[in-house]
């Protein structure tokens, strides 16, 4: 069977938005190297800076697997960048928060970011730009009720 219209454009933006990913998480990674960074360490250290988080809780944020965040985590300790301290709410499950050290590097990795937006975002028209947000939050909205529609007829089989 052969994709609709609909079908085919739809294919082609998920082929897009997969490559673009690459390229972010490649610049990403460049951005901040020098710091002991990578976008993936990038992004946990970023889900702490408003308030200290289990790793269960940083992984279901991040859409991923909580022994992915572990190991990141352990990681970010033993460099000094988060420290491990007592979950008031869940002796199992201690709470993961940024230290001065983490804090530093998160706010020069955000300059960072804030120059290579800037840099690479004067070419692109802000009606543009607007446009594909809207676009890929439609998306985004579209692919959770899929999903939750998807699990809940898994349930009823």
């Amino acid at each position: 069977m052969a994709h609709s219209l609909a079908g085919l454009r739809f294919t082609e933006l998920v082929l897009q938005l997969l490559g673009m990913h690459g390229d972010l998480v490649a610049a990403a990674d460049t951005l901040v190297a020098d710091l002991g960074l990578t976008s993936a360490r990038w992004q946990v250290l970023s889900r702490l800076r408003e308030e200290p988080s289990t790793v269960s809780r940083v992984a279901r944020r991040m859409g991923l697997s909580r022994q992915g965040v572990q190991k990141l985590a352990d990681r970010l300790v033993a460099d000094g960048f988060v420290e491990v301290r007592p979950n008031p709410d869940h002796k199992r499950s201690p709470l993961l928060r940024l230290t001065p050290r983490g804090q530093r590097t998160l706010d020069e990795a955000r300059r960072r970011q804030e120059a290579w937006a800037d840099r690479v975002g004067r070419d692109l028209a802000a009606d543009d730009m607007a446009a594909a947000c809207r676009a890929l939050g439609n998306v985004s909205d579209l692919l959770a009720l899929d999903r939750a529609s998807h699990h809940l007829s898994l349930i009823h089989i």
